[in-house]
């Protein structure tokens, strides 16, 4: 259980990254397209993303998750308010909370 909790804690420490990447990448698709619809199935995709993501971490609840993701997830808000409104950011943030809280209840 231990080498799956450090997996995701990599995961975490790496979004960072990857979402600047992906917001980057995301710019330059939006301006190469006009579409609407690709950015629509685009957000879609990255909220499928998190819900993957708050499903691994309520499977793997310990200290090491826990620390990892309070750790290196609020440097991804940044560059989710970029591609998300608001209002789905902080919904975004409300899931992963639950996720990180889901055993802990209990």
């Amino acid at each position: 259980q231990y080498e799956s909790s450090k997996n995701i804690g990599d995961i975490m420490k790496a979004l960072e990254y990857l979402f600047k990447f992906i917001v980057q990448s995301s710019h330059l698709h939006s301006k190469a397209s006009t579409i609407d619809r690709s950015f629509n199935k685009f957000q879609n995709s990255l909220l499928g993303f998190f819900d993957k993501l708050n499903s691994m971490i309520k499977g793997h609840p310990n200290r090491l998750t826990t620390a990892k993701t309070l750790k290196y997830f609020p440097h991804t808000i940044p560059e989710l308010n970029k591609i998300l409104c608001l209002e789905t950011t902080c919904q975004v943030c409300q899931h992963c909370a639950r996720a990180l809280c889901s055993r802990t209840l209990r």
